[in-house]
């Protein structure tokens, strides 16, 4: 509830006129620290065996648990750790994580972005998406790459000029995006292709093709967020 402020501040108006430390959330399975607001530490904790985000270790990809130091009236000592190594974790910034969940929206929004519909049984001769974005502040590093190898030829169209033989490439903020609030990320209208490459024609029986997006920004850490989304092949015959 406390993550919209609009939806908190009147339990948050309440707890500042009492003694309270702290307020520790769950439920986003990844951690975020909010900081102090009012003299109350605000703070998520992220998965201790639930799912976790494809992000990195310092961005909630890892199972978690906190250690919390508590004298009369305030935290003494905040660590948080990974619990396969015991290794020091970072707190991830509000800041972050707002972003990573900006971007996440984005890459959900890629599952019907690919169409792999048969024309006379024949697979299309290319793959392409017109709706990857930046919806974010700062700007991403995008690679898009299909393990199967049925993929040739692969290109980046940016602002009409076209680039090939790269798969990886970086969008500058807003890119492509009609709008983005952090949990909500949309196009008004369909922009052109961004990305496409060459489906080889030689393999058989393909039922599918996934492909795996890996996105990095740098702000407080270096961050990667990856995602695996498969496109079916819809037979029109």
């Amino acid at each position: 509830m406390w993550y919209v402020w609009s939806n908190w501040m009147e339990v948050h108006n309440l707890l500042k006129n009492y003694n309270v430390i702290a307020v520790i959330a769950g439920h986003y399975h990844y951690d975020q620290d909010d900081s102090y607001i009012d003299d109350i530490r605000y703070l998520v904790m992220g998965s201790s065996g639930g799912v976790v985000k494809q992000t990195d270790a310092n961005s909630g990809g890892v199972q978690e648990y906190g250690v919390i130091k508590l004298s009369q009236d305030n935290i003494v000592d905040l660590k948080l750790y990974e619990v396969d190594s015991d290794s020091l974790l970072e707190w991830t910034p509000r800041i972050s994580t707002d972003r990573i969940q900006a971007i996440s929206c984005m890459l959900d929004n890629l599952w019907n972005a690919v169409d792999l519909t048969t024309k006379d049984g024949n697979l299309p001769e290319m793959i392409s998406i017109s709706s990857i974005a930046n919806p974010i502040d700062i700007p991403i590093e995008i690679e898009i790459s299909n393990a199967d190898s049925l993929l040739t030829n692969q290109k980046w169209i940016i602002n009409d000029e076209t680039i090939t033989n790269s798969l990886s490439m970086t969008l500058v903020p807003g890119y492509n995006v009609g709008w983005a609030n952090y949990t909500s990320v949309g196009q008004w209208y369909k922009f052109p292709v961004i990305w496409e490459a060459k489906i080889d024609q030689d393999v058989n029986s393909i039922e599918s093709i996934t492909l795996s997006y890996k996105i990095k920004f740098d702000d407080s850490k270096p961050r990667t967020i990856k995602r695996n989304i498969t496109y079916p092949v819809i037979n029109n015959d």
